[in-house]
C-alpha cells in the first residue's frame, strides 16, 4: 500500500510540474504584452484547492490594475486552451520586496537589486553578505558591496539569495 501512495504522489508531482511549465509558456507572452516580466509560476494544491500563482515584475513597480488586467488576460488564455483540467484559483501579484530568488531567470531579472546572501560557510567571518546582485555564473555569485567593491562568492557556498530592502541592511 505504501508503494502505491508514494507512486501516486510522484505522479501528481510530475503532472504539477508539467502544468506549471505549460502555464509559464502560455502566460509569458501575455504578461510581456502588458509591459511586465513573468518572474515565476506556482501550481500547487493546498487542502482541497488548486492554485495557480503568477508573480510579475516591472522596475517601476506592479500596480493592482496591472495584476487585474493580467489576471483577466491570462485567465482567458488558460480557459481557451484548457491547460488545467481541474478547478483552480488564479492569483496574480508582484514577487515581494524580500523574495527568495529560486532560478537563473530570477537572478538575471533582479541583477542590480540589493540582495542578502546567506552562506553555508562564513567568508571573512561573515555568514550573511549584503550587496547589489551582479553576474551569476555556474561557479560564482557576484555582489557589489556598499563601497562599490565587487565580491565573487563560490556558488556552492551560497545557501540562499533573497532580495533585500535598504532598511534591512545592518548598520556597520
Amino acid at each position: 500500500m505504501r508503494v502505491g501512495l508514494a507512486h501516486s504522489f510522484q505522479w501528481k508531482g510530475c503532472i504539477a510540474l508539467g502544468v506549471r511549465e505549460d502555464v509559464f509558456a502560455l502566460a509569458e507572452p501575455v504578461v510581456e504584452s502588458q509591459g511586465l516580466k513573468l518572474v515565476d509560476v506556482e501550481y500547487a494544491k493546498e487542502g482541497p484547492r488548486w492554485f495557480v500563482r503568477l508573480f510579475l515584475y516591472r522596475p517601476e513597480g506592479v500596480s493592482l490594475e496591472d495584476c487585474q488586467r493580467t489576471s483577466d488576460a491570462v485567465g482567458e488564455a488558460l480557459e481557451s486552451r484548457d491547460v488545467i483540467k481541474n478547478p483552480y484559483h488564479l492569483e496574480v501579484s508582484s514577487p515581494g520586496a524580500e523574495r527568495v530568488l529560486k532560478s537563473e531567470r530570477e537572478y538575471h531579472i533582479f541583477q542590480g537589486h540589493l540582495a542578502k546572501l546567506t552562506l553555508r560557510e562564513p567568508v571573512e567571518g561573515q555568514q550573511v553578505r549584503y550587496g547589489r546582485l551582479g553576474p551569476v555564473t555556474a561557479e560564482t555569485v557576484t555582489i557589489t558591496d556598499a563601497v562599490g567593491q565587487p565580491q565573487a562568492i563560490a556558488r556552492d557556498n551560497v545557501k540562499q539569495i533573497r532580495l533585500a530592502l535598504e532598511s534591512s541592511v545592518p548598520a556597520k
